[in-house]
């Protein structure tokens, strides 16, 4: 078999093909070991004639194409393809040109280690340059991508890109995958050739040595502005995602290949879009529209792809798909030179930071007066100044106040005080019991009726008030009011306490939860996707500790913050520990009835453990209270936690959890390892844990993942992540 095949489209090139040509005739490896494939693509000059005298030379090696009528690059490339005989396949545009030793130093280097594809350098000139190449070349890499972890690194870092000429590409594998190139355009045609290949290849190399010429001139596509409108880069990057999705790699691959779509065809396309001086390249309102409507399409929310949710600047950019409807032209047009901006600060690392900011504020000023959210009404049962649920609902008013939106606080029954801040708008619909679901249905309904209806209503912890929510707007208004239902307990534990079940989450757009497995739940309850995670938010202001946690193992410290009462389940911690074979000191902050801490303080004397107890009462800030560097673990024994603010604040702090399966732990356990779950129905569960932590059969973990667990839960990034799903859900 022929070592390598090379593949060279022609058009109109009589100035330069024939230099290309004499860089294959030269090559070190022999012209008896390449297959030369020309495709002229109808050309009018005279590169037909060169061409003619090259194959004449080489009637064995060279296969010449002539072509009747013009079908671009893309086309002619395929149609090379189907003639294709070499073990490897590589391409030379008709203006550029191969260094001597190219074909010999990839062959060699792809044979040696069984390669798929073989990405390396090229060197960019402009036409009339002297060409000056470096003397010395760091080593070549070789990548396994059996391995799937490899192969995401690879796909993620973008170690090959989607250039199609700087790569030597395994014949078989093309006819394996089946893998083209896009036809009838002058430009974009090349990713569904080569994105295809990256996704089923075995074995990758890369080599750094420049083996590869680019030239630069005024005729080719790169030295003027190609005529072709930046929508067809979209419709490419759409063609080759349906022809992806057919292939086996997706299914396994689903969340790169969903990033690589998002990157080239929607940022990608604007930022070709900023960069156009002509007009007519450029996109308009409508192409955008249709843009953002397929990204939302495949990409419903950010929190389905990690690595879009952990990009601050991937998830500013899905706001202009989910946010930004109704823009002009040239309004448009400024909007995507800031993105233009913001990237090329982004580029630039930290040296731009001001800049970055000044950018960011612009943008998001844009989104803000596009949106159209304007009112926004809280739906609340009753409250009391010290929940947990209301501290919230505070924090999330003032901040969409913030952002320009009037805020109503509407709480259905009169509890005994306004808990709200004074610069939120507080209602109350009645003074006393409410009966039935249908008298609160009544009441919201006839409120919104003497006054307007909002945007959107959150209708916040039960599922009953979604449906109240509903009956509300619906029978005073047509306007289109989005409703949210946002729950802080698990939809199991409220319908056990009858607050709604289920079906009366169907009367939301969306529900927002605190957790995946919530989450899960709902959405294959009612199959549907009305359910998202939401984070709520924490502060974590001075969060730094001084030094390491040492892993001791004489010496355990634990903490308990909580309510002390029978559900948090603190008998139960008492008498785990009174088991626990080593020494161990654990301090409690809180309070509770007083004749549910005498019965504690009595089981500590009966289980012999007092003296191991540090009782500090309710404090403002227990956090603030302890020195948390010397703390090992916090305990969290509760049947049921909606969310378990105690569990984020003690990682914040740097402090690991021993914990009950019970709201955010989980999730935070299983994924980041940050502390050990146990059993309450297992007799010895928490004290068995804790002598393997004694005995260094299980280590404590870090303060650093501790922290680095929660950071999506930074009250700025919760807030700021809160509001655009909101005008998310208002947008669909």
């Amino acid at each position: 078999m022929i070592p390598i095949t090379i593949i060279v489209p022609v058009h109109n090139s009589e100035k330069y093909v024939g230099q290309a040509l004499e860089t294959i005739e030269k090559q070190s490896i022999g012209m008896e070991n390449l297959q030369v494939i020309i495709v002229d693509d109808c050309s009018s000059d005279r590169s037909l004639s060169i061409l003619q005298e090259f194959e004449q030379r080489y009637p064995d090696q060279v296969v010449l194409i002539p072509l009747k009528e013009n079908v671009k690059q893309g086309a002619a490339r395929n149609i090379a393809l189907q003639y294709a005989t070499g073990e490897y396949v590589m391409f030379l545009d008709s203006d550029d040109m191969l260094d001597r030793n190219a074909c010999e130093k990839l062959y060699v280097f792809a044979k040696h280690n069984d390669l798929d594809i073989v990405k390396f350098q090229y060197y960019n000139f402009i036409d009339g340059d002297e060409i000056v190449l470096p003397q010395e070349v760091a080593p070549p890499h070789v990548f396994d991508c059996r391995n799937l972890e490899i192969k995401k690194q690879i796909l993620m870092k973008q170690f090959l890109e989607y250039g199609h000429s700087d790569k030597l590409y395994k014949t078989s594998l093309i006819y394996e995958v089946g893998a083209h190139f896009k036809e009838g355009i002058t430009i974009y045609e090349e990713p569904q050739f080569t994105y295809p290949l990256e996704l089923a290849m075995g074995r990758c190399g890369v080599m750094l040595d420049q083996l590869y010429y680019y030239r630069h001139h005024s005729a080719s596509s790169t030295g003027g502005e190609n005529p072709t409108p930046v929508i067809e880069h979209a419709k490419a990057q759409l063609d080759l995602l349906e022809f992806i999705k057919q292939m086996p790699e997706y299914s396994f691959l689903k969340a790169e290949i969903n990033v690589y779509f998002y990157m080239t065809f929607f940022i990608e396309t604007i930022m070709f879009s900023a960069e156009s001086k002509v007009s007519s390249r450029k996109l308009n309102r409508e192409e955008f529209r249709w843009m953002q409507k397929i990204v939302l399409k495949e990409i419903k929310t950010i929190d389905e792809n990690e690595y879009i949710h952990s990009n601050w600047y991937f998830t500013l950019l899905y706001e202009l798909c989910s946010n930004v409807k109704d823009l002009d032209e040239n309004e448009l047009d400024a909007l995507f030179s800031l993105v233009e901006e913001l990237n090329n600060c982004i580029q630039e690392n930290n040296s731009q930071e001001q800049k970055t900011r000044e950018i960011l504020y612009s943008i998001r000023s844009i989104i803000a007066k596009n949106n159209n959210l304007k009112r926004l009404d809280i739906l609340v049962p009753y409250g009391g100044r010290h929940g947990s649920v209301e501290s919230l609902v505070n924090k999330t008013a003032l901040y969409l106040l913030e952002k320009g939106v009037h805020v109503r606080v509407v709480q259905l029954v009169w509890s005994g005080e306004n808990w709200t801040d004074d610069r939120l708008d507080f209602y109350v619909l009645k003074d006393e019991k409410v009966e039935s679901v249908n008298e609160f249905e009544e009441l919201y309904s006839s409120f919104v009726g003497r006054t307007y209806t909002p945007d959107i209503v959150l209708a916040t912890a039960w599922p009953y008030l979604a449906k109240v929510a509903r009956y509300g707007i619906e029978q005073n208004s047509d306007k289109k009011c989005k409703v949210v239902s946002w729950l802080h307990t698990p939809i199991d534990v409220l319908t056990k306490f009858g607050t709604g079940t289920l079906s009366d989450l169907r009367n939301a757009d969306r529900v927002f939860v605190l957790t995946k497995y919530e989450v899960d739940k709902i959405n294959t309850a009612l199959e549907s996707e009305l359910a998202i995670k939401v984070w709520n938010p924490v502060c974590m202001e001075s969060q730094e500790i001084s030094g390491l946690k040492q892993k001791r193992k004489s010496l355990i410290n634990l903490v308990f913050v909580g309510r002390l009462s029978e559900e948090k389940g603190v008998e139960y911690i008492l008498q785990s520990l009174s088991k626990v074979k080593g020494e161990w000191i654990l301090h409690l902050f809180g309070n509770g009835e007083e004749d549910y801490e005498n019965k504690l303080h009595n089981l500590a004397i009966k289980l012999e453990i007092e003296q191991r107890l540090v009782w500090h009462g309710w404090v403002e800030n227990p956090w603030n209270q302890m020195k948390c560097e010397d703390m090992d673990f916090s305990i969290i024994a509760s049947d049921y936690e909606g969310f378990s603010l105690v569990a984020v604040e003690s990682l914040s702090k740097g402090i690991p959890l021993l914990s009950t399966r019970v709201g955010i732990v989980p999730e935070l356990i299983e994924e980041y390892g940050v502390g050990y779950l146990f059993d309450k129905d297992c007799e010895n569960g928490l004290s068995n844990l804790i002598d393997k932590i004694m005995s260094g059969a299980l280590e404590i973990p870090t303060p650093e993942n501790c922290r680095k667990s929660i950071v999506d839960y930074d009250e700025p990034r919760a807030m700021q992540d809160f509001f655009d799903k909101l005008l998310f859900v208002l947008s669909n």
